[in-house]
């Protein structure tokens, strides 16, 4: 492995922000086709997609740095969306 630590440590810390995000993301799609925002799905959607781009970007350095990224176990999405405006904020 040819980084620190510390650098490692960050980095499979920037790995479940993507990951965490691509759900969330997901999860705002989801209440939001449930309310009939078809547009605003959509977005959200292509936004999860990006997400996972860049996960996959943060993989790839770590393998070619002699390391493997650490994959987190993501934490559970429940909150209830009962407005555009709600899943903006969330």
């Amino acid at each position: 492995m040819i980084i620190s630590a510390d650098l490692k440590s960050m980095l499979d810390d920037a790995v479940h922000s993507e990951l965490y995000a691509s759900n969330l993301y997901k999860h705002i799609a989801n209440q939001l086709q449930r309310l009939g925002y078809f547009g605003a799905t959509k977005f959200f959607l292509n936004e999860s997609a990006d997400e996972l781009k860049h996960y996959q970007l943060h993989v790839e350095f770590q393998n070619d740095v002699g390391t493997v990224a650490k994959i987190p176990m993501i934490e559970t999405m429940s909150e209830s969306i009962k407005s555009f405006s709600d899943a903006i904020k969330l």
